[in-house]
């Protein structure tokens, strides 16, 4: 049986509801309500432009909240962001506009990347190169290893959003041994909702990730990066990063400061503070039901990693994936279905739509077993 049931609103106002999607968004932990509530009575202070002591308590404790995602991974350097999708554009025009990769550099990306760890580099150069897959649905570390030039930038994802797989980090440190100079760029956002990492350990140069896959608020992702972009030119510019502004031109903020522009999502910032401890403590030690069994499903064709834990999909040899997932819905079991946002990888799969089945730390043995003996059912 899954244990914190009652740490999420959902579960509670909608009990005959099996929630399978959490690789889209997670249920959100009932901090997240209360941190709004806490701001909007106590608060509803602006960081960096209020003054007196209510500003200075709310200050230091979104400070500490910082310290705590910093200690956490690891990571002397982050800042937040709306999204993971932002991170990621973020980045890539930190990187264009700083001069670290241009028009023509060569960039390496994973089949199984999801579109938002795809389309800003794209956008860059049209130099790409994908790494497809081996036959366990993991990313073929072989074929990056056999690169015959040396890229500019390699662009991966820590876990699939789609197969589940998790990428091998003894392999990654190899890659990051190989090309020493390659800027290395990892999505995070499904791997941080299950486990953590240590970032100076693993050697890339930036991890995304989104607090809304993480059991906590929408509208806020975060960037963890090296030292060496600690103080580059931002891409966004405004009230919130900028030291001073004359005709001649503005000064920046230092420190990292200069990548926050406008005012952040102080009042979901908040909710941080149990969000953290929440994954800490409950989360990054959870162990998730065995999905193997789902392997022995008849008149259906499986796309789980050999390592997948909690995400995989499933079509059925003859019925459309969506009639399944509309049918789903029915017996209230709530699952995504299309292209969840990796079109290459559906198309590198001959697939056009698959239904993905993704759990929680809310998710409970019963709930599965039914959904299997459901699906047998057809």
């Amino acid at each position: 049986m899954s244990r914190h049931l009652h740490l999420f609103p959902f579960i509670e106002t909608n009990p005959k509801m099996v929630y399978l999607d959490s690789a889209s968004t997670s249920l959100r932990h009932f901090a997240v309500s209360a941190a709004v509530d806490e701001f909007s009575c106590k608060y509803n202070i602006n960081l960096g432009r209020t003054f007196g002591h209510r500003a200075v308590e709310f200050g230091n404790r979104i400070d500490g909240i910082r310290d705590t995602i910093k200690e956490m991974y690891n990571c002397k350097n982050f800042y937040f962001t709306s999204s993971a999708t932002e991170s990621l554009n973020d980045i890539a025009k930190l990187l264009l506009k700083n001069g670290y990769i241009n028009n023509n550099s060569k960039i390496v990306l994973g089949i199984d990347n999801h579109h938002a760890n795809i389309l800003p580099f794209e956008a860059i150069s049209k130099n790409i190169k994908y790494i497809l897959l081996n036959k366990d649905y993991n990313l073929n570390f072989d074929q990056l290893l056999k690169l015959d030039y040396i890229p500019d930038l390699i662009a991966l994802t820590l876990s699939s959003n789609v197969l589940g797989g998790y990428l091998d980090l003894d392999q990654l440190r190899t890659v990051r041994k190989l090309y020493p100079k390659a800027i290395l760029v990892l999505d995070g956002t499904q791997y941080l909702a299950s486990k953590s990492i240590d970032f100076d350990s693993i050697e890339a140069d930036f991890v995304v990730g989104t607090f809304h896959k993480m059991y906590g608020p929408s509208g806020l992702g975060f960037t963890l990066y090296k030292d060496q972009y600690l103080d580059l030119i931002p891409s966004k510019v405004g009230g919130g990063n900028i030291a001073d502004v004359t005709i001649d031109g503005p000064k920046y903020l230092a420190g990292g400061l200069q990548y926050e522009a406008g005012t952040l999502n102080l009042d979901t910032i908040l909710s941080l503070e149990s969000i953290l401890d929440f994954l800490k403590n409950h989360v990054y030690n959870h162990e998730f039901i065995d999905i193997s069994f789902f392997d022995r499903l008849d008149n259906f064709t499986l796309y789980r990693a050999v390592n997948a834990d909690k995400t995989f999909c499933i079509k059925h040899n003859t019925m459309s994936s969506f009639d399944l997932a509309n049918l789903l819905s029915i017996h209230g079991y709530i699952v995504r279905v299309g292209s969840h946002c990796c079109n290459p990888l559906i198309h590198y799969l001959k697939e056009e739509g698959l239904i993905r089945i993704s759990l929680g730390v809310y998710n409970t043995n019963y709930e599965l077993n039914n959904l299997f003996y459901l699906l047998k059912k057809l």
